[in-house]
């Protein structure tokens, strides 16, 4: 659960609430380019070159 810090003005909150938004959403096209990237390699075969 996301703890929200005392005392915070209107304006910090909306920074904080922000900053948190946008963090999830970074976190979100990770994993999705992560799954893509890893959907991509198993597809094309088990390659000498391949990371996985």
């Amino acid at each position: 659960m996301l703890s929200i810090p005392d005392g915070l003005t209107d304006a910090q909150r909306t920074v904080f609430y922000r900053r948190v938004a946008l963090n999830a959403e970074l976190h979100d096209c990770a994993t999705y380019a992560t799954r893509s990237a890893a959907a991509r390699s198993t597809s094309r075969g088990s390659s000498p070159n391949s990371a996985w």
